[in-house]
């Protein structure tokens, strides 16, 4: 037999010998994905601090823009919303009856104002099923991220933290000047009574378009205010007295009483074993099952500039966001 059949014979076989190995790799996550072990497809997690499994903490992180919009990854492919990804964690640490308790990691500039609300029902189902909810907030916890830390039992945060900005924005894009220079004229017919369907003059702050949507915009952060005074139990009062949008470092926001204590991941651990009642805890992560380099890179993107998560889609749309 000649070198060069071979050659070609060697390559044939390991061609198909990583044909097989992809195949099996594949299959084995299929297989993990959907299997019994009583966690959502989706979900996975990883045990951070042994202890009994009965008075097991599960441990979510919300460490990038709170979103529901979908990205494309690396390789083109459409990821998982932010908001279903961390959903389906609070729904696992809901449906296991050994998760006591939840420590939230927080680490955002806040986002979506609709998005933001999901999360924050889903921890509320979570207290109403009888389970802790305790917040570390790491670097940032500001505007969405705290609206979502509101309803924790305790709240811990760093001295260097950045929080509050309680506040809401609205987001849209004027293009009408790249229009003008490429010569696309916008063409918009309404219903004869529909003056307000189209907004106009957004930049105006008299025009009819925008009082409208300042009416909204406050509408969203009274809202935003008493989700405050219901997790904190603040009056109306002192939440409306730093509700301009202002941010706070932990300590300020100890002083002001928007957190409970400082520290970081330990005592965070220590006060959700301690308000659960658990002599002997056990901290598990739950981390998603999707590709984690893609991940690393849409989380440090999404961190450095909370832009390329808001949506450039046409039209409104509303954010508890901090803004840089």
């Amino acid at each position: 037999m000649s070198n060069s059949k071979k050659v070609v014979i060697a390559f044939l076989v390991l061609l198909l010998i990583s044909m097989v190995l992809v195949f099996c790799a594949f299959l084995l996550f299929a297989v993990a994905a959907v299997s019994g072990n009583g966690f959502i497809s989706g979900v996975d997690a990883t045990v951070l601090s042994d202890g009994a499994y009965d008075q097991t903490i599960a441990v979510i992180d919300v460490d990038e823009v709170i979103s529901s919009t979908s990205v494309v990854d690396l390789f083109g492919a459409e990821t998982t919303d932010m908001t279903t990804r961390t959903v389906r964690k609070i729904q696992q640490a809901i449906d296991d009856d050994s998760v006591q308790g939840v420590v939230l990691r927080v680490n955002t500039p806040g986002g979506e104002v609709y998005a933001t609300r999901v999360i924050y029902n889903k921890l509320l189902e979570l207290k109403e099923e009888g389970k802790t909810l305790t917040v570390l907030m790491q670097d940032m916890a500001a505007s969405g991220g705290y609206y979502i830390s509101a309803p924790a039992d305790h709240i811990v945060a760093s001295e260097m933290t950045l929080t509050g900005s309680i506040g809401v924005v609205f987001q849209t894009q004027d293009l009408s000047g790249l229009y003008d220079k490429i010569g696309i004229k916008n063409i918009t017919i309404a219903n004869s009574e529909g003056e307000l369907k189209v907004l106009e003059n957004l930049d105006d702050p008299e025009s009819q378009s925008y009082k409208v949507l300042q009416g909204v915009a406050d509408d969203v952060q009274d809202n935003f205010v008493q989700v405050v005074v219901d997790g904190r139990g603040m009056t109306e009062e002192k939440v409306l007295s730093f509700s301009d949008a202002r941010v706070f470092s932990g300590k300020q926001a100890l002083d002001i009483g928007l957190v409970d204590s400082l520290g970081e991941q330990q005592e965070a651990f220590a006060v959700a074993a301690d308000i659960t009642d658990l002599d002997d805890p056990r901290f598990v992560h739950y981390n998603d099952q999707e590709n984690s380099f893609n991940s690393f890179v849409i989380q440090i993107a999404s961190y450095i500039l909370p832009e390329s998560r808001i949506s450039v889609q046409p039209g409104v749309k509303a954010y508890y966001l901090l803004r840089y």
